[in-house]
C-alpha cells in the first residue's frame, strides 16, 4: 500500500484501520510529528510499517493495555518517578 501526501498520523490511522481495527488510533494517543509525507508500505508487516514510521518522525511508540496506539515524540513524556543513588541523607 501506499500513501502521499499524508502525515504519519494519518498513515498509522488508516493501515491500523485496514489491517487491525481491534487497535485504536485515536488523535490523542497519536500525535501527528511529520508534515505531509510519501509512503510506500511494500512487503511491510504493520509492525515494520510503525517501526519505519516512528524512525522517519523521531518517535516512540507503544500499544497500551486499553489496546490503543500510543505514538509520541521522543523524549515527550515525563517519568512519574526517578532513581537517584542518593540515600535521603
Amino acid at each position: 500500500q501506499s500513501w502521499t501526501g499524508q502525515t504519519d498520523r494519518q498513515i498509522l490511522q488508516d493501515a491500523f484501520t485496514t489491517a487491525l481495527p481491534e487497535i485504536t488510533t485515536l488523535s490523542t494517543t497519536v500525535a501527528e510529528l511529520t508534515d505531509t509525507i510519501d509512503f510506500t508500505a511494500k512487503d511491510l508487516s504493520l509492525i515494520e510499517l510503525v517501526k519505519q514510521i516512528a524512525s522517519l518522525s523521531g518517535a516512540d511508540w507503544h500499544v497500551n493495555g486499553d489496546k490503543a496506539l500510543c505514538y509520541y515524540a521522543s523524549g515527550s513524556i515525563e517519568s512519574t518517578y526517578g532513581f537517584s543513588d542518593d540515600s535521603g541523607r
